[in-house]
């Protein structure tokens, strides 16, 4: 339990669906699990529903019990309250969030020069407050399509006169979502050397530029040489049939082989960093670009962000430049991991006067 914001944590407390591996009559393909009195895992009160993207029918009644007994993973959501303060933070002054299901741009203080804080939870100074207590969800997968602070809505998408701002900020709560913060070093699906927000560090001097830190000081150039040629064995080491050996494991596999780590801070910097030079390096290709609908904007930026760049992927280009729906989804499907519901997400949102064929 001492990784509290990993998917057991989720799955102990309710807050994530499971699917059932046998189920018996009458019971459905997916429950939550109810943690309220119970001991362990197998004691806890299965809550049938009917899909994997349903609501907990107890969750008010999960968290409510939760924050009785753990009141210091609550708190209350605080803002400098002058107009410099961003809008979907404003929105959050005054509410309740649990720590650990934080919105989709992290709590006070994590997300870009964010100047928010957060107020201790105090059930009976809450209650003096006139504050309800009800805690905000929007971290949840679940809550997150509703979700008025963090990502904009469906019909925001659909517009095409948002600023580069605002579409950055779109796509940075996108991988924030999808990447998820990662402090350690692991290598990705293909073997390469990431941190951070999906950061790629196979070159040398990349990974040497990092500010990795140990506990609450630097690292020593010695330690951060130790940790890249380690990592640079794991990415490329074959069993005897020839099949890499550190390929294709989870991320947090990872996270007790190094003990460096990079802050949150650093960790946006880069990503907004990255995020700005492959919106410059779009627009450079495609004079055209402005014009594009906003989900295709996030499209291609996704693939700068992920794959080093879009107009290098087969086929991607020449569906662009026909304005071929059908092809484009198809060479897009063949260039997109498994992980881009999102993506998928956005081509469905594309108008369909866009294209010169469908």
């Amino acid at each position: 339990m001492s990784k509290l914001r990993d998917d057991l944590y989720q799955r102990l407390h309710g807050f994530q669906p499971l699917k059932r591996s046998y189920k018996k009559q009458g019971q459905s393909d997916w429950y939550y699990l109810d943690p309220r009195g119970a001991s362990t895992v197998g004691s806890m009160k299965q809550i049938d529903v009917s899909n994997e993207n349903a609501i907990n029918p107890q969750i008010n009644n999960i968290l409510a019990d939760d924050m009785a007994k753990n009141p210091n993973d609550y708190y209350i959501w605080r803002t400098r309250q002058d107009d410099k303060v961003r809008s979907k933070h404003a929105e959050r002054e005054g509410k309740i969030f649990n720590k650990h299901i934080p919105p989709v741009d992290g709590n006070p203080g994590e997300d870009y020069n964010c100047r928010c804080w957060a107020e201790p939870y105090k059930p009976q100074k809450v209650e003096k407050l006139g504050i309800t207590a009800k805690v905000d969800l929007s971290g949840l997968p679940q809550y997150a399509e509703n979700d008025k602070s963090g990502i904009k809505s469906d019909a925001t998408f659909l517009k095409a006169d948002i600023n580069d701002k605002e579409l950055l900020e779109l796509m940075a709560n996108n991988l924030l979502e999808t990447e998820k913060m990662k402090n350690y070093i692991y290598l990705d699906k293909f073997g390469h050397i990431t941190s951070g927000v999906g950061a790629l560090l196979d070159d040398e001097k990349a990974f040497k530029s990092v500010p990795w830190m140990i506990g609450n000081r630097l690292a020593t150039k010695n330690e951060v040489d130790a940790a890249y040629n380690m990592f640079v064995y794991k990415r490329f080491a074959k069993d005897k049939r020839g099949k890499y050996i550190y390929h294709n494991r989870l991320a947090e596999s990872f996270i007790n082989d190094s003990p460096l780590r990079v802050s949150k801070e650093y960790m946006i910097h880069k990503m907004m960093k990255h995020l700005q030079e492959d919106l410059k390096r779009a627009k450079s290709k495609r004079e055209d670009f402005d014009t594009y609908p906003v989900p295709l904007k996030l499209i291609v930026l996704d693939f700068y962000y992920n794959k080093g760049s879009f107009y290098n992927q087969p086929g991607l280009p020449q569906a662009l430049n026909e304005r071929n729906a059908k092809l484009f989804q198809e060479k897009m499907m063949r260039n997109m991991e498994d992980r881009d519901k999102w993506t998928k997400k956005q081509f469905t949102l594309i108008p369909k006067s866009f294209w010169n064929s469908y």
